[in-house]
């Protein structure tokens, strides 16, 4: 978790480029714009750096004021950089500071994340091999000799270049927080630069440690390694490094579209198959509510007709019930009867409202008093 003033924050924005100072702190850019509007920090509109680096003056958003203690300090998630490396990117984005020679303008500042490694090679302790490793959640994965480590921040600042050059970004802690990733939008695969030691000899042998640095990248389907070798040195072949880590990325992304294309496919049959299915189980439910309906109305049609045939042979006559009263008792019941299982006649017959409860006064209820003996 980085900690810092909002004010210097606010200055921080304002000299550095966003992208730059989101590495610096180990977050995207998304996350230090949300931090900013989080707590009012206005940051330059599209062309400020564009117009400081023409030389132009342009003016600068005031920071308003807010009330409240907890605004004073701004969390992030991320880590906290040294003032060293603050001041180094403010004084060459910042375009009122004062140049230290005549061509301090030609002056290249190293990129964030060399400075970064810079940092953890020079706290480093040398490791059983006499090697110093970096803090791969932190800085690039680096692992060399005290003698080499100035050698490989050169070539990570080339490969780092010639890297974004191609619209690529380095990643650190990648994976599973160990690895250095060399990205292209989602895609990655993995870098590492390191020095080679002869294995043959015994740790205490400082001719152990060879000076040749080498570097790999792994991933996407890819595994390549460069080495200093007797004809050529790591840095002569960066350029051969980045090709083919951009080509082994286009490869990956162009299987990633196709996979995505086959999933959204699989996924579109799918509901196609779950719509048929839910189809074909909405008309079975509507075909057996259907031929019910048909055999209720067949029903109560047939209870009519006959009741009116009945009714028919007793005023001509022709039959005379034994029971008179039972007889009528029946048939009235018997012409009720057809309509509840009548799914035309209950169609059209309002829905009942359940009676409203009734109070009653105490006074009228009876109660028995108890007593107790």
């Amino acid at each position: 978790m980085a900690v810092v003033e909002r004010k210097k924050l606010y200055e921080q924005v304002w000299t550095i480029p966003g992208a730059r100072l989101a590495a610096l702190y180990g977050i995207s850019d998304v996350g230090l714009a949300k931090a900013c509007k989080r707590y009012r920090i206005p940051r330059p509109g599209r062309g400020y750096w564009a117009k400081i680096a023409a030389g132009q003056k342009v003016l600068k958003v005031l920071l308003p004021s807010m009330k409240g203690g907890i605004y004073d300090t701004v969390h992030l998630q991320g880590w906290d950089v040294s003032e060293e490396i603050l001041e180094s990117q403010t004084s060459a984005a910042d375009p009122q500071a004062p140049p230290s020679n005549p061509h301090a303008g030609e002056i290249k500042v190293p990129h964030v994340l060399v400075l970064a490694a810079k940092a953890q090679l020079e706290a480093a302790t040398p490791d059983q091999n006499g090697l110093l490793r970096t803090n791969a959640q932190q800085a690039p994965k680096i692992n060399v000799s005290p003698t080499a480590a100035p050698r490989v921040l050169s070539i990570l600042e080339s490969l780092i270049a010639k890297w974004e050059a191609k619209g690529g970004t380095v990643v650190v802690g990648a994976d599973d927080g160990t690895k250095t990733a060399l990205a292209i939008e989602p895609d990655e695969l993995y870098l590492e630069l390191y020095e080679e030691i002869d294995d043959t000899k015994p740790v205490s042998d400082t001719s152990r440690l060879t000076g040749r640095l080498a570097a790999v990248i792994d991933g996407a389907g890819t595994r390549r390694s460069w080495a200093d070798r007797k004809t050529q040195r790591l840095e002569k072949v960066i350029g051969t490094l980045v090709t083919t880590a951009a080509q082994a990325l286009e490869m990956r992304k162009a299987e990633r579209l196709d996979e995505e294309c086959v999933q959204r496919q699989k996924r579109r049959v799918n509901e196609l198959r779950r719509a048929a299915v839910a189809r074909k189980d909405r008309d079975f439910g509507n075909r057996q509510k259907l031929m019910e309906y048909v055999n209720r109305w067949h029903d109560a049609e047939r209870i009519r007709r006959y009741l009116a045939a009945l009714q028919a042979a007793l005023d001509s006559e022709q039959i005379r019930p034994m029971n008179e009263e039972a007889f009528q008792e029946w048939f009235e019941w018997a012409k009720r009867y057809a309509d509840p299982i009548d799914p035309i006649v209950q169609a059209r017959q309002p829905e009942e409202k359940p009676a409203e409860p009734q109070n009653t006064l105490s006074a009228e209820l009876d109660l028995t008093p108890i007593r107790f003996t």
